[in-house]
């Protein structure tokens, strides 16, 4: 299937509000004036479930809001998931849930197991904090030890 090249939408808009307090955008009758409003894309991004519009603005110049809508499709085509709003513990457990059915058990256990520990901070921290103040007693005899700095 060949990408469509006229995806997505290169428009100016503005920040001007009309007499009802709700904001112009397009409709701004001052966008006749060059230097007035900012240049926005927008493109449709396929989801899992629905698609999602992604906008971005503040474009000084329409060249600039396309060359930047020609990058999210060409990450998209490559198949980057380009959602700005993810976060990294929610990318984890997407990946995960797409790699579990075709690992195997043991390898499942341990991703879940760095998963959880990621997904709580409070333990991970805990947790390094415990390595770090614990000693064993052939640690403390080789430091009381004269001689033996390493």
């Amino acid at each position: 299937m060949r990408p469509n090249p006229h995806r997505g939408r290169v428009y100016r808009r503005c920040a001007c509000r009309g007499a009802d307090g709700k904001q112009l955008g397009a409709r701004c009758p001052k966008l006749t004036n060059a230097r007035h409003g900012t240049w926005t894309y927008a493109v449709d991004l396929p989801t899992l479930d629905r698609s999602k519009t992604m906008r971005r603005g503040g474009f000084s110049t329409k060249a600039e809001a396309s060359a930047a809508l020609t990058n999210v499709l060409q990450y998209e085509r490559a198949g980057v998931s380009i959602d700005d709003a993810e976060t990294v513990a929610d990318y984890l457990h997407r990946w995960f849930e797409a790699k579990a059915p075709t690992r195997k058990p043991n390898t499942v256990n341990r991703y879940r197991a760095y998963l959880t520990t990621i997904s709580s901070p409070r333990s991970a921290r805990s947790a390094s904090r415990a390595s770090t103040t614990s000693t064993s007693p052939s640690s403390s005899a080789a430091s009381s030890t004269p001689g033996a700095a390493w």
